[in-house]
């Protein structure tokens, strides 16, 4: 047969899929801060290192900056990856 098993979505990429798709939408705009891990873990009714991961995958693609004792902001569209050199152009 070809049906493969379900399994139950992780908690932290069902919070990374909903902040990614608020990024998508503009609904979290380029430059904005989002709330700290505690607030965002409480308002998803969760704990805050299921936020952590969530926020390092957006991290990671590029869609937040985090910037120590300042927080998290949304990428403007075209910053580089961190660690990774801005394109030279013509």
């Amino acid at each position: 047969m070809y049906i493969k098993p379900v399994r139950p979505k992780n908690v932290s990429d069902q919070v990374y899929e909903q902040l990614r798709d608020l990024i998508f939408r503009g609904k979290l705009a380029p430059g904005k801060k989002l709330p700290p891990e505690r607030d965002l873990a409480e308002a998803f009714g969760i704990s805050s290192p299921s936020v952590k991961t969530a926020i390092n995958k957006l991290v990671n693609q590029g869609l937040v900056t985090q910037h120590q004792g300042r927080g998290t902001f949304v990428c403007f569209p075209g910053d580089p990856l961190p660690g990774k050199p801005a394109s030279a152009g013509p």
